[in-house]
């Protein structure tokens, strides 16, 4: 398991599931092999439950690490230094200023 945290939600799935009234011996957790695993994920379980047609999923639980936030602060940086071009030009703003700031 990738981390604590990820544990704790697997368990609290486990609760709620079986709080529902899924039989404990028809529910099984699966870790995603890396080659099935999304592109933002770290670490990704399903919740299964057996039924007339197999096993099938039924949760999924991913450990989206800091993808989120990586890709977030990328975009944001690409707005902040777009608007600090336009406004280059500005008096009140000097090239050198937003170097330094950003």
């Amino acid at each position: 398991m990738n981390n604590e945290t990820l544990g704790y939600f697997i368990g609290r799935v486990y609760l709620f599931l079986t709080q529902l009234g899924i039989d404990k011996d028809r529910l099984r957790f699966r870790q995603h092999l890396p080659n099935e695993m999304a592109h933002y994920a770290a670490d990704c379980w399903d919740a299964e439950i057996e039924c007339s047609y197999g096993w099938i999923e039924c949760v999924g639980i991913a450990d989206r690490s800091a993808y989120d936030l990586r890709a977030h602060s990328v975009c944001i940086s690409i707005i902040i230094r777009t608007l600090l071009e336009l406004l280059v030009g500005c008096s009140l703003w000097s090239k050198e200023w937003c170097i330094s700031y950003f």
